[in-house]
């Protein structure tokens, strides 16, 4: 497996489907932007992961699968 493949895998099974805020912490800076179309959540802890938490608590069936 190669070095980016473990890392999409880490990244999809321990943050995206397991929602360990530790493993996002771990793979992303602390000044991490994340855009989407013309919306920007500037800041990992403080805006982007508070978000992303809120968000996901009403989408627990929500999962992608690294093969």
């Amino acid at each position: 497996m190669t070095t980016a493949l473990a890392l999409l895998r880490r990244w999809v099974v321990g943050y995206f489907n397991g929602h360990d805020k530790a493993v996002a912490r771990a793979i992303c800076a602390p000044d991490y932007a994340l855009s989407i179309g013309d919306i920007e959540f500037a800041g990992r802890d403080d805006v982007w992961l508070l978000r992303a938490g809120a968000s996901a608590a009403g989408q627990q069936g929500s999962r992608l699968q690294a093969d």
